[in-house]
């Protein structure tokens, strides 16, 4: 069969074109899978939006964690069934940062002290919301809340770029330095993360770094006084008892569980239930949900520390186990309650 030399070098340069063509819309797609945006409006306002959508989870990794209010918005947000964690990283020229974080954890959050320097790397400021968006930040933006965006803050929605900064968050973590709430209701002087060590120093401190108009809040809240769980305050609620009471076949309404369960909020339970399925990934493999029978549908969903990987990620499905832990909301997502600050029981 003759070849026409023409046809065939058209036929290639055509090919060409298409495989150029290819490259150059595949090149736009992947650009576009790296979404952010740069928002418009103050940082305070874009904060409070993106904390009052989360549905499940906030972690922030801060340097001056200086915007008080929003610890107002965050204890609504952990009302509503949130978990927050918080990794403030330590810097010794910073003469507010241990009465924040302070008062963050007399209010009950999972606060972790970062010594800086981590690795010999400089770290960025961002929050994680629900591991769908990521808000990163180039200046202390928490505590130039009213200052306008430009372009300091962007906000991140590409899966990858999410997940490889709540991994990093997770390594942040895990080194941090838990800070129990019992050592601060011991003295009135703040840890030494800072060079201030008195409240009153530090309350002066920060009010002299605020706008005026932020001042009267700060008062607030620096005076503002939580009271403390304490890890021994047990209810002798059985598991048993509180699906009965909060489950699916419970015979009491909306407004009657909502009145009960302030009874027990805040409690320490300790029981024994069969692992009837776990997390499996990166993010969730310390949510285990757990049933007072054997069941194939959790009772309640209980939330291992992070240090506990190793004994978490070896539990099989069908295993009994005895824990102790904390009733924190109703209801937990695939559950009548969420349980955390879980510990195994020999």
């Amino acid at each position: 069969m003759k070849v026409n030399l023409k046809d065939l070098t058209a036929l290639l340069v055509k090919n060409l074109l298409f495989a150029i063509v290819a490259i150059l819309i595949s090149g736009i797609i992947c650009k576009a899978q790296d979404n952010y945006y740069i928002p418009d409006g103050t940082v305070k306002e874009r904060l409070i939006e993106g904390i009052g959508r989360t549905q499940h989870c906030i972690d922030f990794c801060v340097h001056d964690f200086a915007s008080l209010d929003v610890g107002k918005e965050l204890l609504v947000a952990r009302e509503n069934g949130v978990r927050v964690r918080i990794v403030v990283v330590e810097n010794n020229s910073t003469a507010v940062k241990g009465l924040l974080a302070e008062s963050l954890i007399n209010k009950g959050f999972d606060v972790r002290i970062l010594r800086s320097g981590f690795n010999g790397n400089e770290m960025e400021d961002f929050i994680i919301f629900d591991e769908r968006s990521l808000v990163t930040g180039a200046y202390n933006w928490l505590a130039y809340k009213n200052r306008n965006i430009c372009n300091d803050v962007i906000i991140y929605y590409d899966t990858e770029r999410i997940r490889a900064y709540k991994n990093m968050f997770y390594r942040l973590f895990a080194d941090g330095e838990a800070v129990p709430v019992k050592e601060l209701v011991a003295t009135s002087d703040i840890p030494q993360y800072g060079t201030v060590t008195k409240i009153a120093e530090a309350e002066q401190a920060i009010k002299s770094n605020m706008p005026s108009g932020e001042k009267s809040v700060a008062s607030e809240i620096l005076n503002e006084t939580v009271s403390e769980t304490t890890s021994g305050d047990f209810t002798d609620l059985s598991f048993e008892e509180m699906t009965n009471k909060f489950g699916k076949g419970s015979t009491l309404s909306r407004s009657e569980k909502n009145n009960l369960w302030k009874k027990y909020k805040n409690k320490y339970v300790r029981w024994k239930g069969i692992i009837v399925h776990r997390g499996m990934g990166r993010v969730d493999w310390n949510r285990v949900g757990v049933s007072y029978k054997d069941s194939r549908n959790a009772d309640a969903e209980i939330m291992f520390d992070w240090k506990l990987f190793e004994e978490v990620t070896s539990m099989k499905i069908g295993t009994t186990i005895t824990f102790t832990g904390k009733l924190v909301s109703r209801p937990g997502l695939n559950a009548p309650c969420r349980i955390e600050d879980v510990h195994l029981v020999e």
